[in-house]
């Protein structure tokens, strides 16, 4: 430490031979320098010499004159030209118009920035009065010991908070064309919080790795304490404010917010709109409550004042004493009587007293009735002839389902998210496609997160000669920098093996695919990584700059002052630029993530991930992309295998989230198969109903049930190969939904078709001795109205929703409908014929699936009139809900449940984050966690022009561009105001206008456009060989010139010399004809801001349409806004339509298929129509509090849900409707007890079981959207259809009409009379009191007697 100290304080001795102590003059027209001296070694500057005389007067016509009007016209006396006088001789002044050669090129778009940035800096090279703003400071004149000359290291320029600001404001506003940055931010270090203050001492700053400042000018905003000086106040500088009167000199709007017109009042509103505040959801759920009560008050007043016009209390008090008794014995001698009594009851009818629609209602009655039984006598016939002939039916449905089957050899999978939620006729969709046909499909981007590892720990780094300690996080240590640098430079060399179109075997690599932007004068690829601030090369990479033993710059440091700087041509400190191998800048935030940007200025230092881009090239046809999607599945092979020693990584490539839904439709696949299993096993057990435990074996089900559930998968199978023949493709949603869609559908009735025979079976003794055939036609005709008119409501519920525009929804509509219509047939064809099977081989005591085994037939051990404790249970739970006090309270908690739904349903979210339909273990799990935790730049937006727009003509030319003399609702003004206010428009900064950047390449000031003698471009205009293309003064081309010299600027790679060549920037996006005289189409780019749900980029969506048709409107000409992810959430924006469309009609066709198979009762189908709706409101309202999203896969499973729906309530309702019983009360009960244990036992857990599988799915998409929705629409089903129907029934239920028909089916040869609309039905109902009277001895002729 000792000897360290020696050293420096020789360092500092040796230092201080130099300087010079001098006591400076101070008063006006007193210099402080004048010429230059020495030559300063690190910037390659030349220092000024110090000179304390008068200014001298400049006499008019000398170098320096000419030279100062030129530059510096403001120091011109111009009352008499021979009294100017100035600080400075002709080698400053040209050292000055070198220096401010770039930024005349970046602010000459505003007249007055440029003015007053170089009134500054003539002020601090040529201003008479240099001495009373200025100080060289003590020990900072240093004498020259070579040419004996005093020179000046550094001076302190004073200046007040006034003068910074008056020209900061003047220029912090003016666009970079090139990329619609701020210039400001260019020349602030490339902060995006540059203040005066900052820009100032950047540009003083030789040491900030600012070529143009020669040595260091120290800039002080204070008084500064010496005596006769004072801070240059803005009073001293007549500086000009961006908007001035003066045309000369005013900026457009894009450049000088002053000079906008107002900007409109707006709200900010959360997409999507429907969604209201907590409050006003609260309000709206009281008030949807308080109608709901009000609703149900109204209904049980009409029912109470009806039923007190009821003049048949004795009949029901005797039909209740005598017919029916639930305990002790009849007397005989009542026998007759109530015989009598019985019958009066059953025969019951509406009156037109009790129902005042009575003549519109009976007459659809009887139309009703005959239409059901001709539908039961259909399929009566039908059963018996499938009962029959099962080897035909069976050979028939083998024959028709395998050929439809065979179409699966053309199956093909939707895995294109474009083509899946996208319209082809959609407006996102026709955007699309405009701009692949026209510049060409957005970029494939493969990349890389990469964080450093919990063993590398932050380091500082002091930057000498600096004092400063400069502190970077633990991802610029070196050893990070490098592994990541070899695994960069290991995938963009690594060869991989591609079959060409002749199928020979070759090796490309990433040249072969990347985009160079350069290309052809430079193939090098696009690659945004801080690693490329070192050009990609390992030696730049470790390369340390040293003074002695001190380190002035190393990897680190560099990365800190290119993310400042990243255009810089030069890192004086390191010795090479900042500017990527490709020939472009890199930009920071693409870059690097995580850093803190809570100051002024982001603290890129800080920044926790580094993130490497590579751009790849993309095309329309994606046959062309085969060499890309090779590469790329090599990239993530080697990124998957790769063991990282110091960094951890998490990657994504353009074909992953392809890849990664394509493996989870394989796994899928298990799910299902797991799901049917499950089912199979509960078909096993619970359909069958065993006698004893001996014969178990004979009373199983499980042929039945096999081929139940095989015909489920038939059907799915037999949809896919008929739509795979006419070419509709079917999407992931279709393997995933339709499966256990079918299953539960199929497996419930199968359950009702089981018990249907087995009620036949057992109706009475007289039923035994019938054949199968006639049993099993009975069946069948018996739910056939049922069966039909659930499975017809779920297919047109599902068909109708191919109405819908969305390709996903419309494929999953028509593979759904057709399955659903297909299981039934294969149910009332196959499944019949088994089941008459299996029931000839029960009959025969032979055992279940191996047939050949026969034991002894046993005695009927089966009590026909035994109730399973399920049926037990339903009997009591049908007491305790229809209880005349238990009942208000359902009424009210449905009440509140559907208030609460409604207040809930405004708060749902729309989208469908990509996160979850990717497997739980997909490696871009994290990959997407990080990028949202990193993201510190929007998506890009470009605002299209249509071909056929002349931009020739001046006044078309005024409507588009940006800078001065442009029209105020110029596209690229308006552009501008729309970045102003992005918490509304979501434009995050104002729009890179080629038009722009082409009349400043054009602008003789910037020196980019020559042209030679023979009218070929030449690249150094000025010289005696090349000339400017336009005279100086002019600053556009003539409608003739615009063309040719376009063509120069579009190829014209920018350089130092010339910034503005739009080769890089705006080739790509200014497509030129083939004569290269006409623009074909053009667009122009800006970003959103940071977009990270689904709303804040449905919102995006929605403002860019709005700022699109403004620009429609403003040019007279078709201009749209497309960003790449606009196809993918356009359907969002008529989320609400397409819910209420697609929801609607399913509904509408339930309510009209309802009306025909319930006997064309416009009251039950009203009542099932009401009930379907309230379980949709309660399950998307309750979706929200799951955290399920409105999009193309809820809507999907609520379509699904109204056809669903139907099962839960029909069976009840049907029940209620053909049963005679007295009243609503006594139906409703005895409909929930006969029918609610097989809804529960049928629907309800055989759904179950199937849902529950999918919890342990691996699939995200499976658990949030199917198991939740799923679960949902079973709790809402089942309590809407066990609870709430009856209830409701039995307050607001159809009345009874009694409609005579005859028989679908003959007893013993003779016609009976059908008494309701469902007479098999009736009969059960009446089933207890025939036993009764079978126990008492009132037999057939007893029983005629009475009638």
């Amino acid at each position: 430490m000792r000897r360290l100290c020696q050293f420096l304080l020789f360092l500092v001795v040796i230092c201080g031979l130099n300087a010079v102590h001098v006591n400076v003059t101070r008063e006006h027209n007193r210099c402080l320098w004048m010429g230059q001296c020495t030559k300063n070694e690190i910037t390659g500057g030349m220092y000024n010499c110090y000179n304390n005389t008068i200014a001298p007067n400049v006499t008019e016509g000398t170098e320096l004159f000419d030279l100062l009007e030129e530059v510096c016209p403001w120091y011109i006396n111009q009352e008499n030209k021979n009294w100017t006088r100035a600080c400075c001789d002709v080698g400053q002044v040209r050292t000055l118009q070198t220096q401010v050669t770039v930024a005349q090129q970046l602010f000459s778009r505003c007249p007055a920035c440029f003015s007053n940035f170089m009134k500054h800096f003539c002020t601090t090279t040529c201003d008479p009065d240099e001495s009373l703003f200025m100080d060289p400071g003590p020990g900072h004149v240093l004498n020259d010991t070579e040419t004996g000359k005093l020179y000046i290291q550094q001076v302190d320029v004073y200046l007040t908070d006034k003068y910074a600001n008056t020209m900061f404001d003047s220029c912090k506003n003016v666009e970079y064309p090139e990329d619609s940055s701020k210039v400001i931010n260019l020349m602030c270090g490339g902060t995006d919080n540059c203040t005066a203050h900052l820009w100032l001492q950047f540009l003083g700053s030789p040491t900030e790795n600012n070529n143009e400042a020669p040595f260091l000018m120290n800039y002080k905003f204070e008084e500064p304490g010496i005596l006769n000086m004072s801070a240059r106040d803005v009073n001293d500088t007549d500086f000009i404010p961006c908007n001035s009167s003066d045309s000369k000199y005013q900026c457009s709007c894009s450049d000088c917010p002053a000079t906008c017109p107002p900007i409109p009042k707006y709200t900010v509103h959360e997409f999507p709109w429907w969604k209201a505040s907590v409050g006003a959801s609260c309000g709206l759920a009281f008030v949807s409550l308080l109608l709901f009560l009000l609703a149900c008050l109204q209904g049980l007043c009409s029912t109470i004042s009806a039923r007190r016009k009821q003049v048949d209390q004795d009949v029901k008090s005797s039909f209740e004493n005598n017919i029916r008794p639930s305990y002790g014995a009849v007397p005989q001698e009542q026998t007759a009587t109530a015989a009598a009594t019985s019958s009066q009851s059953r025969a019951k009818n509406t009156t037109p007293k009790d129902d005042p629609f009575y003549f519109i209602c009976f007459p659809l009655a009887k139309v009703g009735a005959h239409l059901e039984r001709n539908i039961k006598v259909v399929f009566y016939h039908w059963g018996k002839f499938a009962s029959k002939y099962w080897f035909l039916v069976l050979l028939f449905a083998t024959f028709i389902t395998c050929g439809l089957m065979f179409g699966l050899f053309f199956f093909d999978v939707v895995t294109d998210p474009v083509q899946l939620w996208s319209a082809p006729n959609s407006r996102a969709r026709t955007e699309k496609n405009y701009f692949d046909e026209h510049f060409g499909p957005f970029y494939r981007t493969e990349q890389i997160i990469i964080k450093a590892n919990k063993n590398v720990s932050n380091y500082s780094f002091p930057a000498y000669p600096s004092e400063k300690i400069w502190n970077f996080s633990a991802v610029f240590q070196l050893e990070v920098l490098e592994e990541v640098l070899n695994l960069q430079n290991e995938l963009a060399t690594m060869k991989v093996p591609y079959n060409d179109e002749k199928g020979s075997l070759t090796n490309i690599t990433l040249k072969d695919i990347c985009f160079a932007p350069l290309a052809p004068d430079n193939n090098e690829c696009t690659i945004t990584s801080v690693l490329n601030y070192f050009q990609n090369n390992v030696t730049r990479l470790k390369y340390q700059k040293k003074a002695g033993f001190f380190l002035q710059g190393n990897a680190s440091y560099h990365i800190h002052v290119c993310t400042r700087n990243p255009t810089s041509v030069m890192d004086t400190t390191v010795g090479f630029p900042c500017l990527g191998t490709f020939g472009g800048y890199i930009d920071p935030n693409v870059a690097l993530g995580g850093f803190d940007d809570s100051g002024p200025l982001p603290n890129y230092d800080t920044a926790e991930a580094l993130i490497v881009t590579f751009i790849v090239n993309n095309h329309v046809n994606d046959e062309d992309n085969k060499m890309a999607k090779v590469w790329e599945a090599e990239f993530i092979k080697r990124l998957k295998a790769y063991e990282p020693k110091y960094i951890e990584i998490s990657f994504s490539s353009e074909r992953s989230i392809t890849d990664e839904l394509n493996r989870e439709s394989r796994t899928d696949v298990v799910t299902i198969l797991v799901s049917y299993c499950l089912m199979f096993a509960y078909i096993t057990i619970f359909l069958g109903q065993f006698r004893s435990i001996s014969t178990i074996l004979v009373d199983t089900k499980l042929m039945v049930g096999f081929v139940g559930v095989m015909m489920v998968l038939v059907a799915v199978l037999t949809s896919l190969g008929f739509y795979s023949y006419i070419g509709v493709k079917a999407s992931l949603i279709v393997l995933e939904v339709v499966p256990f869609l079918v299953l539960a559908v199929g497996v419930d009735n199968l359950f009702i078709l089981v018990h249907s025979y087995d009620r036949q079976l057992h109706k009475d003794n007289k039923a035994q001795s019938l054949s199968t055939q006639e049993l099993m036609g009975r069946a069948l005709g018996d739910v056939a109205p049922s069966l039909l008119l659930t499975s017809l409501s779920e297919t047109a519920a599902f068909l109708l929703g191919a109405i819908s525009t969305m390709p996903a929804v419309r494929t999953f509509s028509l593979y759904a409908g057709t399955a659903v219509f297909v299981n039934f047939l294969l149910q009332i064809t196959v499944v019949v014929s088994v089941m008459a099977l299996d029931a000839n081989r029960q009959r025969q005591n032979r055992m279940d699936v191996f047939f050949c085994v026969r034991f002894e037939k046993p005695g009927d051990q089966l009590d026909r009139d035994r109730r399973g404790p399920l049926r037990v249970f339903m009997d009591g739970f049908a007491s305790v809900i229809l209880y005349k006090w238990i009942k208000p309270f359902v009424i009210l908690f449905f009440g509140l449940l559907y208030a609460a739904a409604i207040g809930l349903m405004f708060q749902l979210n729309v989208g469908l984050d990509q996160t979850v339909a990717l497997p739980k273990d997909s490696y871009l799990m994290p990959y997407f966690s990080e990028l949202n935790e990193y993201l510190h730049t929007g998506a890009p937006v470009y605002f299209v022009i249509k071909e056929d727009f002349n931009y020739s003509i001046p006044g078309n030319q005024d409507k588009i561009c940006s800078g001065a003399g442009c029209n105020n609702d110029s596209l690229g003004i308006q552009l501008s105001i729309a970045a102003q206010i992005p918490q509304y428009t979501r434009i995050a900064e104002p729009a890179s206008i080629w038009l722009d950047s082409y009349f400043e390449w054009m602008d003789p000031v910037s020196k980019c456009c020559g042209i030679d003698d023979h009218g070929d471009e030449c690249h150094d205009p000025g010289n005696s060989t090349c000339n400017q293309c336009l005279a100086k003064g002019e600053t556009r081309p003539t409608e003739e010139e615009f063309p040719l010299y376009l063509n120069w600027f579009l190829n014209d790679n920018p350089n130092t010399k010339c910034a503005a060549g739009g080769h890089a920037a705006f080739k790509a996006g200014v497509p030129l004809s083939n004569d290269k005289k006409h623009v074909n189409a053009s667009y122009m780019m800006t970003y959103h801001t940071i977009l990270k749900n689904s709303s804040d980029y449905i919102d995006g969506l929605y403002h860019a349409r709005e700022i699109g048709d403004s620009l429609t409107e403003t040019l007279g000409h078709t201009v749209f806004p497309y960003s790449v992810w606009y196809v993918y959430y356009e359907q969002y924006l008529s989320t609400a339509k397409d819910m209420a469309l697609n929801i609607g009609v399913s509904w509408a066709a339930v309510f009209v298929v309802s009306l025909l198979l319930l006997g064309m009762n416009v009251w039950a189908a009203l009542v099932v129509a009401f009930i379907i709706q309230m379980i949709i409101v309660d399950m998307m309202g309750f979706m929200h509090l799951c955290e399920v999203n409105a999009n193309a896969v809820s809507l999907v499973n609520l379509v699904m849900t109204v056809g669903i729906s139907v099962e839960f309530c029909s069976h009840i309702l049907r029940w209620f409707c053909s049963c005679d019983r007295p009243t609503r009360q006594e139906r409703a009960k005895e409909a929930l007890s006969e029918m609610g244990a097989s809804v529960f036992s049928g629907i309800t857990l055989t759904k179950f079981i199937g849902v529950f599988v999918l919890l342990f799915s691996k699939s995200q998409i499976f658990e949030v959207y199917y198991f939740r929705m799923y679960m949902l629409m079973l709790l809402f089903g089942f309590l809407h259809g066990l609870v709430l129907l009856p209830v409701l029934l039995s307050y607001v239920g159809p009345p009874y009409y009694h409609v005579q028909t005859k028989s679908p089916w003959k007893l013993d040869g003779q016609e009976v009379v059908d008494r309701s609309p469902s007479s098999q039905q009736n009969r059960d109902v009446d089933r207890k009191a025939q036993d009764y009277d079978d126990d008492h001895g009132i037999d057939d002729e007893t029983e005629k007697l009475i009638q």
